[in-house]
């Protein structure tokens, strides 16, 4: 089953990354709401398979480290 899966996200990885993997698709208030739940963490942000990695890149532009896994 697992195998299913991966193969059927590896068909349309490309398209996401390309409709998805810029800020620009996200709502502003959305950019906002984590922004200020960022504001207040503390230590290394793990981004566990949440897309392409574009929240990982805005949250290290805040200066919250962040790091794709």
């Amino acid at each position: 089953m697992v195998n299913v899966v991966c193969d059927a996200y590896s068909r349309r990885a490309v398209e996401y990354v390309e409709r998805f993997a810029s800020m620009d698709a996200v709502h502003p208030s959305d950019r906002q709401l984590v922004a200020t739940w960022a504001g207040g963490v503390e230590g290394l942000v793990l981004d566990a398979g949440c897309g392409p990695g574009q929240w990982t890149n805005f949250l290290n532009e805040a200066g919250v480290p962040a790091v794709i896994e």
